[in-house]
Parts: structure tokens; sequence; C-alpha cells
């Protein structure tokens, strides 16, 4: 079972002031990261992840780390503030995929704790960004949707974004557009245009 020793909460801390530094309204990532939940969050993972992400945090607290992004070999909470981020934005970019997936993992859990509110009592960063919080209750109000047929000739101008082959189809041909429905396989504005006279764009 994953165990956060005080060597590993050090650099758990240091990660989340390097991602989430203090700014007006906002506390230090360590401010709102709680590290019970942190431990909490890791352990609810496979055994195999839980072992990988303490050798990931073992690897940080060592001066071996170093040699990952070519910096001074120290551990990471040995580093000052610039050196952090670079070490961080190097893997991030970096060739090597553990190296990449140890930083991804890093940010997810340390913003989705942050953010989510991981300490007792309302976060602080939901009162700088604005964020009432979440509804008491779920709202009950159907909200059917509404669809439109044109029944003339119509041109309408539209954002549209989505990823992949399959999700370009799915966003550029509803099921009640008629057949013969303009497609535009574009990733920008562009307008469409439906009806018996309408024809099929070329991709751009």
């Amino acid at each position: 079972m994953f165990d956060l020793t005080p060597a590993r909460a050090a650099v758990v801390r240091a990660v989340a002031d390097t991602l989430l530094p203090p700014a007006p309204g906002l506390p230090a990532g360590s401010e709102g990261v709680d590290l019970d939940q942190f431990a909490a969050a890791v352990r609810a993972q496979p055994a195999g992840a839980q072992a990988e992400f303490g050798q990931l945090l073992d690897l940080l607290g060592q001066p071996v780390v170093g040699l990952t992004w070519l910096g001074p070999l120290r551990p990471f909470a040995q580093l000052n503030a610039a050196q952090r981020e670079l070490l961080l934005q190097s893997w991030a970019a970096s060739r090597l995929p553990p190296l990449r997936k140890g930083f991804q993992a890093l940010r997810k859990l340390c913003l989705f704790l942050y953010y989510g509110g991981s300490r007792s009592g309302r976060p602080a960063a939901w009162d700088a960004l604005g964020y009432p919080g979440p509804a008491d209750a779920p709202a009950d109000t159907a909200r059917p949707l509404e669809t439109l047929r044109p029944r003339v000739e119509t041109t309408y101008d539209c954002d549209v974004l989505v990823s992949g082959a399959r999700g370009r189809a799915a966003a550029w041909w509803p099921a009640s557009w008629p057949p013969r429905a303009s497609m535009c396989w574009c990733w920008k504005r562009a307008p469409i245009t439906t009806g018996a006279t309408s024809r099929s764009a070329k991709p751009t």
C-alpha cells in the first residue's frame, strides 16, 4: 500500500507550490492540497499504480533527479522556484513517456484536490474565480432538446470543436439534417447551407 512518508510529503508540497504558486486571493498549492486526501487518492488506484507513484516521489526526492532534466543534482524540494518550474516543464515535454506520465499524474492530482476542495471549508480558489459552488440540489426542471427542421434554403454560421475522425463525423452530420445537407470538414468557422440546392463543401 502507498505510504506518504515525510520525505514524500515534502516533495508533494514542493510540487503543489510549483504548479500553484500563491496569487492575489489564492493560497499556495501546499495550503490547498490536503495530504491525507492526496494519499487516499493514490491508495484508491491499483497496486501497480501505487508502486509507480511512490517511485515517482522517491525519484523527485533524490539528487539524481537532476539527470532527468540536465539540471543541478539536488532533490526537487531543494531547488529554487525557477528551477522547479524548469524541471516540470522539461518532464511535460520529455521524449521519455515515464517522465511525461509522471508530470501529468502530479499535475492532475494536485489541481483536482486544490480546486475541488480537499480541505475542510470552502476553497479559497472558488471565490477568486467567482464560482458559487455546486448547487444544493440537482435541478428537476426538464430541458427538452429543441431541434430545427428547415423547410427552405437556410445558411447557419456555427463553431464546432471536435476531436478525431468519428468526432468530426458526429459533429458535422446530425441525424435531423436532410441526406443532402452540406458537409464541411474544417477546423474554423464556416457557413453550412441546407436545402435542395445545397452542395457539399470541399475539405479545408
